[in-house]
């Protein structure tokens, strides 16, 4: 029985659309009001702010799976 994904501090996205679509990160942090969060990316290790509607929060195993295939 998993707990439901949610936006947290912490939590891995996929990111759906634009510049960095299709990769995937985990949340860094939120900013507060513009519905923007920040990510760290997987693979760069690099530190974007997009809006979270073009995010999908994925579990821990899909993060790790997928890098694995990625």
């Amino acid at each position: 029985n998993t707990a439901p994904l949610t936006y947290t501090k912490g939590a891995y996205v996929e990111i759906l659309s634009g510049k960095h679509e299709n990769e995937l990160g985990q949340i860094v942090s939120f900013d507060d009001g513009l519905n923007r969060i920040m990510v760290k990316l997987a693979k760069s290790n690099e530190n974007i702010s997009l809006i979270q509607n073009l995010t999908r929060v994925i579990s821990k195993s899909e993060y790790e799976k997928a890098l694995k295939i990625k």
